[in-house]
């Protein structure tokens, strides 16, 4: 969160190769970036952005059409 950000703004980025972080970011093929003003509601933080974020990423199914998608407009 910062203070000089007035909108949210989220990153994902894919790595053409999974990619090993550490012992608990094995074959790591997502890396997704929130930034927010630190003075948002509750509910439109960076936390509870990530958060949003994570649970879609937690299906296998959405994560696995994310990764065949071809061009921006099919991951969009």
């Amino acid at each position: 969160m910062l203070n000089s950000v007035q909108h949210r703004h989220v990153a994902i980025a894919r790595l053409s190769h999974p990619t090993n972080l550490g012992r608990t970011m094995q074959d790591l093929r997502f890396i997704i970036i929130v930034i927010a003003p630190s003075r948002a509601k509750g509910t439109k933080t960076a936390l509870e952005t990530s958060r949003t974020f994570a649970t879609l990423f937690a299906d296998m199914e959405i994560r696995q059409r994310l990764v065949m998608a071809q061009n921006v407009e099919q991951f969009r």
